[in-house]
């Protein structure tokens, strides 16, 4: 539900006035925007995390996020790891590392962000995993909610097949160009 809380009384329900599954399971459908809660009651937490890439697949998590954030007056961190270019020393700027799609993605996200007049930060680092980047940086952050994009590889090394298993609860904003 979009007032803060979950409804945990059944196993699955759609909230009608916001199109978002609430699971105790991972469905199967690439179609379906779900959370996956565990024993929570109300979403707890400062922010809203989004991690993004080099694709575009985080500004259709955004897309969902902002109006969470609105309503739920929480602030946005968009979270992205990378790894040293070759011959690049890990002390360089973290910017100087990223690659020019993931400036490209991170400009366009920031933008629709503060287009929103949603609070802001921006979380960039070099972890050596990026699932387990994505939920430490949930748990630096105190993170409410993960919100990531689920594309079509989903049960083939899919971020959001890894994230579902952590500590925070993890959106999923389905993939609505999928035909069934």
């Amino acid at each position: 539900k979009v007032d803060g809380t979950f409804p945990m009384d059944v196993e699955t329900m759609v909230c009608a006035d916001s199109d978002i599954l609430v699971a105790d399971a991972y469905p199967t459908r690439t179609d379906l925007t779900v959370v996956l809660p565990f024993d929570e009651r109300e979403v707890r937490g400062d922010c809203i995390l989004v991690p993004f890439g080099s694709h575009g697949s985080a500004l259709k998590s955004i897309e969902v996020a902002i109006p969470l954030a609105q309503r739920l007056g929480k602030h946005i961190v968009l979270y992205h790891t990378t790894w040293p270019k070759d011959g690049g020393s890990r002390d360089a700027s973290i910017l100087s590392h990223l690659c020019y799609d993931a400036v490209c993605v991170l400009g366009q996200l920031k933008d629709q962000v503060q287009a929103a007049k949603v609070r802001l930060v921006v979380d960039l680092e070099m972890a050596t995993d990026v699932t387990d980047g994505i939920i430490l940086a949930g748990i630096r952050h105190r993170a409410a909610l993960i919100v990531v994009a689920r594309g079509q590889n989903v049960w083939r090394g899919s971020y959001a097949e890894h994230l579902r298993m952590g500590p925070i609860p993890l959106l999923t904003v389905g993939n609505l160009e999928v035909v069934r």
